[in-house]
């Protein structure tokens, strides 16, 4: 999934082409110069454009758009396999596995992860899953054997991120947020999820980071938190609302709160959403996430006794 950028000079290039040679050489048309090679589009951008033809500026200037392009799309490699990154960064004492696999604990989230797709990571994922239990990779699953797994749902989508979080006023009359304990709430937080939004949470999922609520009448009716961990990055999730508390815009308010939380120790906030989810995906816009990459959400079943 992820995209490599390579740079080369006259030390290190591919055909052994340099600046002062490509200086000397008359200037191609911009389609062919849009054309070239990595390292031509670098030394294009590193001659000064004054005095050049117009086709020359042109091109230059368009090799200065590709590589802030570039630098974009491998600005969130971090989270490019977040599931990866948590198990063996800040999280990995809730996960388990060695070599090119790794998984949470199941009480804690039903997620599991692949460095690469060596018939060895696929040996070893299947080792670690026991047969009838369920695991979601966030990527396209290498080619695993019919007799053993079993694909039982696909979910297109995408990864958002936030820098900065757009402010909002809090409504009048609604019921304060408050922090939830891991451990004294975690029953009303999987009965929530349960009811709201079924899956992906276990009675160790609060155990990932911090989660906030609001509560009407003594009942949890809301909440969102923090799940994957990566070093400069923290994910939002676990957004939920009981249906009969809709409209209030409870989760937009603990979304915009988490987001916070998280910018306020320096980290970026990040998000995963089912591409179908339009209502949430401009909820998420509005309080400033934007779409960093697709995504794929893929739950498998072992097969087998």
């Amino acid at each position: 999934m992820s995209q490599r950028s390579t740079k080369s000079d006259c030390h290190g290039s591919s055909d052994g082409h340099c600046a002062k040679d490509e200086a000397q050489r008359p200037v191609r048309p911009t389609q062919h110069l849009l054309a070239s090679r990595t390292h031509s589009l670098f030394v294009i951008q590193s001659l000064p454009a004054q005095g050049k033809p117009a086709d020359f500026r042109i091109a230059r200037l368009l090799c200065v758009i590709i590589r802030c392009m570039a630098t974009t799309a491998n600005t969130y490699q971090a989270i490019a396999n977040p599931i990866w990154q948590a198990a063996t960064t800040r999280q990995r004492h809730l996960a388990y596995g060695e070599g090119p696999v790794r998984r949470f604990y199941s009480e804690v989230v039903p997620l599991a992860a692949l460095e690469n797709h060596s018939a060895d990571a696929v040996t070893a994922l299947t080792a670690m899953v026991s047969p009838g239990e369920r695991v979601w990779l966030f990527e396209e699953p290498p080619h695993l054997g019919p007799e053993q797994w079993r694909e039982t749902m696909r979910v297109p989508g995408f990864q958002m991120v936030c820098d900065g979080p757009t402010s909002e006023a809090q409504r009048a009359n609604q019921p304060s947020s408050v922090m939830l304990d891991p451990v004294a709430d975690a029953a009303a937080m999987n009965a929530l999820k349960a009811i709201a939004f079924p899956g992906f949470f276990g009675m160790r999922t609060p155990e990932m980071g911090r989660y906030r609520g609001i509560h009407v009448d003594g009942e949890l009716v809301a909440m969102a938190g923090e799940r994957l961990a990566v070093p400069g990055y923290r994910e939002v999730s676990a957004i939920c609302t009981h249906p009969a508390h809709l409209g209030h815009g409870y989760a937009q308010r603990l979304t915009r709160e988490a987001t916070a939380a998280i910018l306020a120790d320096g980290d970026t906030a990040f998000l995963h959403v089912a591409g179908g989810n339009g209502a949430a995906i401009h909820i998420y816009e509005q309080l400033g996430f934007r779409r960093s990459a697709d995504a794929l959400f893929v739950q498998l079943e072992r097969l087998g006794q």
